[in-house]
């Protein structure tokens, strides 16, 4: 299980890079708690990206349900 959780938090550094403070005209600010006191890893994603004259941002959430 600690393997699996260390390749899982690998992988959401990997995805969630840290976002430059200034894009565009947009000044930009993030946090990331995860949901569990001790986790690490959740099931979240942020980006963002300037596309000629505009920025875009993504934000996601994902929430498994058993």
């Amino acid at each position: 299980m600690a393997r699996v959780r260390s390749v899982a938090e690998a992988a959401q550094r990997a995805l969630l890079r840290p976002l430059p403070d200034r894009l565009g005209p947009l000044h930009i600010a993030c946090s990331y708690l995860a949901a569990g006191k001790d986790a690490c890893i959740g099931g979240d994603l942020y980006a963002a990206a300037r596309t000629g004259s505009r920025t875009r941002l993504i934000i996601g959430d994902l929430r498994a349900s058993t």
